[in-house]
């Protein structure tokens, strides 16, 4: 696997401000094949894409599948993915992973780079919402910043993902007044230091803890794809 986060990371996703002001990262091509060739999208389906942000992956579906429906917390996102968007089977609700706000049935929903911004005590919620409007059977395709691995087993690739992610998720400057100095060298950095020292809702979550959230709305966890330690693809099940 290539250690070179960051060369693998742009091959996926280009990092960009958000109309709300908000750091955040876009889809490249690469990233939306996958998912793509992981959904194999028929015209018969009714896809949900929460979190859809602009609607770029919204209107990709769109023209694979037989309707779409987008979800964004975000008016002022939600209104240019409108603006982008003229297909007649492309609707956009205004909603988010706490509070849905739709209940269309489906058999295939998609997410890239949204469900990390949930709240800690919200993400069991949130699965038991993808998994009350998902049917019997249907698939949940998550894409997300997570930790990939067992951090207890492999300590020091955490050591290196926990600093990597400090400074690539931090605006510069905080990073560099408050995060950088206090930064030992010598210490290996651990999961009991990150929960001690980030707020629970900045906190990066693990694919175990992903995977217990799951099983407890019903949905089972049946593939994954790491691009690197950090970041990669989740197929659930209903």
């Amino acid at each position: 696997m290539d250690t070179n986060w960051t060369r693998v990371l742009s091959g996926y996703v280009n990092k960009i401000v958000s109309p709300d002001g908000r750091q955040t990262y876009e889809s490249k091509k690469k990233l939306v094949d996958t998912l793509l060739e992981l959904a194999e999208l028929k015209d018969t389906d009714t896809v949900i894409d929460i979190g859809c942000g602009w609607g770029n992956f919204t209107k990709i579906c769109s023209e694979l599948a037989n309707s779409v429906i987008g979800i964004e917390p975000n008016l002022e996102n939600l209104n240019k993915a409108k603006e982008h968007t003229d297909s007649v089977n492309v609707q956009y609700v205004q909603g988010s992973f706490e509070q849905l706000n739709c209940n269309q049935k489906t058999n295939k929903i998609v997410s890239m780079l949204t469900f990390h911004q949930v709240s800690w005590k919200d993400k069991g919620k949130s699965l038991k919402n993808v998994s009350d409007i998902l049917e019997k059977d249907g698939h949940f395709f998550l894409c997300d910043t997570m930790i990939m691995f067992n951090p207890e087993e492999k300590p020091e690739l955490f050591d290196k993902v926990y600093r990597y992610l400090l400074k690539e998720t931090t605006p510069d400057e905080i990073y560099t007044q408050y995060i950088e100095p206090c930064l030992n060298d010598n210490v290996t950095y651990s999961v009991a230091d990150m929960i001690e020292n980030t707020p629970e809702d900045n906190r990066f979550y693990f694919l175990d803890e992903l995977y217990s959230w799951a099983k407890k709305a019903d949905l089972k966890l049946i593939k994954t794809i790491e691009f690197c330690p950090f970041f990669g693809v989740v197929v659930l099940q209903k």
